[in-house]
């Protein structure tokens, strides 16, 4: 994918998503972030970005958010913020958490491990989109 089609692939996945959602104040484009960097890269070259900006999708109020579970696997997914619902199961991981005192410092150190995943409230209010579709 050429760093300008990246430009023109968003723009399109927001015109083709549901114009309600779209509307609903919180539509957020999640790409990989080597994605997001070939975006921006493709705005500055068209002299359409600056540093410090937040990315949005030119010519709309609609954020893209650059994140590494997608990066390298050229999908998009396209959909209300709100409507991710991140999860753990700390239930299940509480004898893996620990709290000790050091003595020596005076401080205490607590360590927890646990997973941690993501799920899509409204699956049908969503858009998954792959430049190999």
């Amino acid at each position: 994918l050429k760093a300008d089609d990246v430009v023109t692939q968003l723009q399109k996945i927001v015109l083709g998503a549901n114009p309600a959602i779209v509307a609903s104040g919180d539509f957020t484009i999640f790409v990989g972030k080597d994605k997001a960097i070939a975006y921006q890269i493709a705005l500055a070259n068209r002299n359409l970005f600056k540093e410090g900006d937040s990315l949005k999708v030119y010519g709309t109020d609609i954020n893209i958010v650059g994140v590494t579970g997608l990066t390298g696997t050229d999908k998009i997914v396209a959909g209300r913020a709100s409507h991710l619902i991140a999860g753990t199961d700390l239930t299940s991981d509480l004898d893996t958490a620990s709290l000790e005192y050091s003595v020596e410092t005076k401080q205490f150190y607590m360590d927890f491990q646990w997973a941690l995943g993501v799920n899509v409230a409204f699956p049908d209010e969503f858009i998954l989109a792959s430049e190999k579709a």
